[in-house]
Parts: C-alpha cells; sequence; structure tokens
C-alpha cells in the first residue's frame, strides 16, 4: 500500500467557533493527508462542530464525523495549548480557518500554512464582517442557477460539494507544500477560498456572464436536459442534436425523426413531451440498459444505499472497507499510477455499517 507522506506531520488546527463549512474544508483536507500516510494531529480547541453534522449513524454518532477523522490522532486542548502543543510537534504544515490568530507566528517558525478562507483575498477586508455558510457562497458565485424552477426559491446541493472540493484544493496546495520543502526548504503559505473554488466549479457559467447570447439559469421543466420520472425513481436524459439517428434507436416508434429539423427550442419541447411517457414506463436499469446499448449519456439517479451495490462501483473497487468496518469511498486520486488506499475506520459503538446511508 503506497503512502507517499508517511515522514509528514501535519496538524489540523480546530478552533471554537470555526464556521462548520470551512471545519468540512479543513477536515477533508487533513482527511487526504492522512490518507497518504501523514501523521495527522487534529488539535481541537472547544466543541467540533463535525460531530454535530448528519448524517448520523446508531446511537447519534455523525457519520460525517466518522469518516473525515479517519486516521488522525485527535487531541482537544484549550486555543493557547493547542498552538504551543502545534509548534513543539515541529509539522511540515499547518491546516487552519482565516483569521487565525497565530497563522503569522506558524509561518516565522518555518511551518507551512494551508488556510481555508470564505472569500479570495482582495475582497478580505470587505466583507471580512459579512455572515456567511456555504449555501451563500454557492449563491455569489451562480452555483445554484443551474439547476431548479426559476420561480422557486434555490436549494442546497446535496451534502458538502463545495467545502469537499475546497478541501481537494488545499490538498493540493498542501502536497506542494511538502513537496517545494523538500526541494529547496521554501516555507509556503497557501489561501484557498470557497468562492474561488465556487466559481472554478461553475467556471461555464462565469465565463457565458460576459459573453453574447443566452445566459445560464434556471429553466426547470424547460431545460434542454431533464430529468425524467421512471417507474422506480428517476433518470436524467442527455442528448445532442447530431444524436438523433441514436435516439431514433432508443426511442423506436417514437416521431424522433420528424423532430431532427425543428429550430432548437422547439425541437427540445417536442421531444421532451415525446420520450417522457417512454421513461415513465420503465425502470431505471431498463433505461441505463436502452441507453447503453445506443450510446446516449442517460444518468439514472440513485439512492447513496444503492451506489454500494452498483455495478460500475463494484468493478472499480469505488468502497474501501472490511468487515468490522465502515465503507468509505476511495482517495479520487492515482500517485505514480498507483492507486490510494484509505485507512481503514471501524465501526463506532452502537452503529451498524448499514445506518451511515
Amino acid at each position: 500500500m503506497m503512502k507517499p507522506f508517511s515522514d509528514v506531520t501535519v496538524v489540523e488546527l480546530c478552533r471554537e467557533g470555526t464556521p462548520v463549512h470551512l471545519r468540512l474544508a479543513m477536515a477533508m483536507t487533513g482527511r487526504l493527508i492522512a490518507d497518504q500516510g501523514a501523521r495527522l494531529l487534529c488539535m481541537v480547541s472547544g466543541p467540533d462542530r463535525l460531530e454535530h453534522v448528519p448524517p448520523f449513524l446508531d446511537g447519534g454518532i455523525s457519520g460525517t464525523h466518522a469518516f473525515l477523522t479517519v486516521g488522525k490522532e485527535i487531541v482537544a486542548l484549550s486555543s493557547e495549548a493547542a498552538t504551543e502543543s502545534a509548534l513543539a510537534a515541529q509539522p511540515v504544515a499547518v491546516i487552519l480557518a482565516e483569521g487565525d490568530v497565530d497563522r503569522d507566528r506558524f509561518a516565522a517558525a518555518g511551518i507551512a500554512v494551508v488556510e481555508l478562507a470564505n472569500w479570495p483575498k482582495a475582497m478580505r477586508e470587505e466583507l471580512a464582517d459579512e455572515p456567511v455558510n456555504d449555501f451563500a457562497l454557492a449563491a455569489s458565485a451562480g452555483f445554484l442557477d443551474v439547476i431548479g424552477e426559476p420561480g422557486r426559491a434555490p436549494l442546497r446541493l446535496g451534502g458538502h460539494q463545495l467545502s469537499y472540493s475546497a478541501g481537494m484544493s488545499a490538498f493540493t496546495a498542501l502536497t506542494a507544500a511538502v513537496v517545494q520543502r523538500d526541494l529547496d526548504g521554501r516555507v509556503l503559505h497557501a489561501r484557498v477560498s470557497l468562492l474561488e473554488t465556487a466559481v472554478w466549479m461553475n467556471w461555464k457559467a462565469i465565463v457565458g456572464a460576459d459573453g453574447p447570447g443566452p445566459h445560464t439559469t434556471r429553466a426547470g421543466n424547460d431545460a434542454d436536459f431533464p430529468v425524467f420520472r421512471c417507474k422506480d425513481g428517476w433518470a436524467a436524459f442527455v442528448y445532442t442534436p447530431n444524436q438523433f439517428e441514436r435516439l431514433e434507436g432508443m426511442f423506436a416508434g417514437l416521431p424522433i425523426r420528424e423532430m431532427k429539423g425543428l429550430p432548437p427550442e422547439e425541437r427540445s419541447r417536442r421531444l421532451k413531451a415525446a420520450v417522457e411517457p417512454w421513461f415513465a414506463e420503465r425502470t431505471r436499469a431498463e433505461v441505463y440498459a436502452a441507453a447503453r446499448e445506443f450510446g446516449i449519456p442517460v444518468g439514472p439517479v440513485y439512492a447513496p444505499g444503492e451506489l454500494l451495490e452498483d455495478e460500475q462501483y463494484l468493478a472499480r473497487d469505488f468502497f474501501t472497507g472490511s468487515p468490522g468496518t465502515l465503507r468509505f469511498p476511495r482517495p479520487p486520486m492515482t500517485w505514480n499510477g498507483a492507486r490510494l488506499e484509505s485507512r481503514p475506520a471501524p465501526v463506532p459503538a452502537h452503529a451498524t455499517e448499514e445506518s451511515i446511508l
């Protein structure tokens, strides 16, 4: 099992009052470096908000906390003692949230700083006192204007996509800091803002906003790529105009060919009306099988528990775990061509593996 950072110590510094969205991003950064063999000291001052983030296992244990603390040494200390202990551990890097009072002290001690923040550096002073969470940051980047009904308030994205993506970006910065120190001894300071991460994730909308033509916005049922109800759930239907011959094969018996030369909006409207009953008469598996046969990118919508038995996830050995441990997704990366492995996480007391799903 490859562990490229087995000789590295990193501190994840959780202060009391750290906003939960930044705490999630910090924890993901630390989780990824711990998976690669680093000794991760998670120093917690005061209550850790991760312990109150759903989903909850049997016994009220946070599944999110269990997932993000795998392989870490959790140490509860006062804020001042945490700083002193972090310095004494002589880590290569420290992961912290913006505004940490001892950030410069770590940098002065030759410790790389990976800082998770709300706003880009240029906006920090202007918006420093602005109350914000991940929902507001996603909205600020136009990330919530992609899907949904136009007359309805935006909905939260599932899970913690923005925090986790920022954590992966910060992990990249942390990796660079470790490698740079090994190369020439330089100590780096990386600042990853969740707003910039959201813009990066939603770059098409930002580029389109300055260009001619219609801008990306929530279209609801008028969207080109709708989600249709099936017998046992939902499936997303995606196609391009040059796939009409394939669509004729997939939807045999429907008047697909006559729609090809229609104006785009009329074509989209008529096509969706024609195929919606077809989806309703079939299960997600039947829809997916037909789509694979004709090369149409249909996406069934699955619940988390269903993914454990999905043939694609099984074939790729996507989840790690064994009897007596929790099954988690593997780190989404390779190192020098080798697949990285997660550390096993024992099932907490009073919890079952199924209760996390």
